[in-house]
């Protein structure tokens, strides 16, 4: 190292501390002594390059002997089936099944380490479903940096994506029936809603667009799901500052409802931010006196559409990366919310935690977007009133 231009006593120090004389781990008191010595005649310009130099040579130090743990992925794979289930949210079986569906072109996109591509999909389902850094997860598999546990991460997620249609579709028409006989509502088909994903940080560039009415920024993750919590049809990021109904309106969902339904007497329950629609029934407003058939109308639809309330409750639980995403990227974070609920579909049917009481567990975590204001900024569909009026009539005392 050239020590031209500084004192002399200086470049002592300098060596002192390649020789190791200058040691992070020895006493503060020797380390201060030390310290006092080298600096005593220095000019502060002088100490000022000395500090910088240690501070450089210190961290290449430690960059150098970074302990890598490794082996991880490795003992998951031994887990005991319970255990394994727990950590991962599915069996060792259905793992194996996803792996199958998946593995092949993991391996073809996921080049950037040398890792096993079945420990590349271990580190993807645990960093979902943890709230642990990038730079935590990266040091359990044993990867050197965050920047390659992000790769693979997102990697991951895309590849869901782009096999969706595997874990989300919307059901055939021989299925609306049976669908339909599962909800406690006559006719209902399934429930919609969205919920807010909070961002740690605001993206720059959108101004205050991803701002919310609640103060924090997000993006609306809008789903349409049946009475067990499947899900039919996904939406997101769009900037949670958008009103539900525009966010519907917007949406596949939303642009080919009619399609869907059409030639059938069913619909979609939501809930008053939506706009009401012969395909969308929501609760009848609380600005004039209800009759008792609007009341029980009221009661009936909202306990019938309480299942998608619940899938974003236990979606958050399975995925805790979903409580709050430090994420820049708005492509790549809709990549992770499409992919956990790919994951959430994949695993329905597996044993998972939950709480014993969901009503109280709701009141205790509530959603972030629980919207009760019905959408005054739209006409009204009278041919949708009729279709209210005709369904609230069988709850008519005879």
């Amino acid at each position: 190292m050239d020590f031209e231009g500084i004192p002399i006593i200086t470049g002592v120090f300098a060596a002192c501390i390649q020789e190791h004389t200058f040691n992070i781990d020895c006493d503060e008191e020797e380390n201060l002594l030390i310290f006092q010595r080298c600096f005593r005649y220095s000019s502060p310009r002088s100490r000022s390059t000395v500090l910088r130099w240690l501070f450089v040579q210190m961290r290449e130090k430690q960059r150098h002997h970074r302990e890598v743990l490794g082996g991880f992925a490795s003992l998951v794979l031994r887990y005991a089936d319970v255990q394994f289930a727990e950590d991962f949210l599915m069996s060792r079986q259905r793992f194996r099944e996803l792996y199958d569906m998946i593995g092949e072109n993991l391996e073809a996109r996921c080049y950037c380490t040398k890792e096993p591509v079945l420990h590349k999909l271990l580190l993807a389902i645990w960093t979902l479903s943890t709230p642990e850094s990038l730079r935590e997860v990266a040091h359990r598999f044993g990867y050197r940096n965050r920047g390659s546990a992000h790769h693979v991460l997102q990697k991951v997620c895309r590849i869901l994506v782009q096999h969706s249609e595997l874990f989300i579709a919307w059901p055939a028409r021989d299925e609306y029936e049976n669908i339909s006989a599962q909800f406690s509502f006559p006719s209902a088909l399934g429930a919609l809603d969205a919920t807010y994903i909070r961002l740690a940080n605001n993206p720059q560039e959108e101004g205050t667009s991803y701002i919310n009415r609640k103060g924090f920024p997000g993006v609306s993750l809008q789903v349409v799901c049946d009475s067990n919590r499947r899900i039919m049809d996904a939406s997101t990021g769009w900037p949670s500052s958008m009103q539900d109904s525009r966010i519907f309106r917007k949406s596949f969902i939303g642009q080919h409802i009619d399609m869907l339904l059409d030639n059938t007497d069913y619909f979609l329950l939501a809930d008053g931010g939506y706009t009401l629609l012969p395909r969308l029934m929501i609760p009848y407003r609380l600005d004039h006196p209800l009759e008792l058939f609007e009341v029980t109308y009221n009661y009936l639809q909202r306990h019938s559409r309480q299942v998608v309330e619940r899938y974003f409750a236990l979606l958050k639980l399975k995925f805790r990366r979903l409580k709050v995403i430090d994420v820049h990227n708005m492509e790549y974070l809709s990549d992770i919310l499409i992919a956990c609920c790919c994951l959430h579909n994949f695993v329905l049917d597996e044993p998972f935690f939950e709480p014993a009481n969901m009503n109280d567990f709701l009141i205790d975590h509530p959603d972030d977007n629980i919207e009760d204001d019905d959408d005054f900024g739209n006409n009204v569909d009278y041919r949708a009133e009729i279709r209210r009026d005709e369904l609230a009539g069988f709850f008519m005392p005879r």
